[in-house]
């Protein structure tokens, strides 16, 4: 029976609300609650297809931006140091 590795958060995960994926992901849970709530006449103003579109397009932007390199480092441990030691 084959291990299951262990799941490791990121280094900087308290930056990840600075990540294009996280905000394309939280606009696309905008548009999916947020299109419930919105008053009939002005939801129905819009074609239901619209909102299906406009979510999965966001998700599909939210794929592609993680694995588009984002400023700081996005490793799961901290930057080993040139001399090989680890890092403290």
């Amino acid at each position: 029976m084959k291990r299951v590795p262990k799941v490791k958060i990121v280094h900087d995960w308290r930056n990840g609300w600075r990540w294009l994926s996280v905000q394309l992901m939280a606009i696309s849970a905008a548009i999916q609650f947020g299109a419930g709530s919105l008053p009939p006449w002005l939801h129905d103003a819009v074609p239901a297809l619209w909102w299906k579109t406009l979510s999965g397009t966001t998700l599909v932007c939210a794929i592609v931006a993680r694995f588009i390199k984002q400023g700081l480092e996005q490793d799961t441990a901290p930057a080993q140091p040139d001399n090989g030691e680890p890092a403290q």
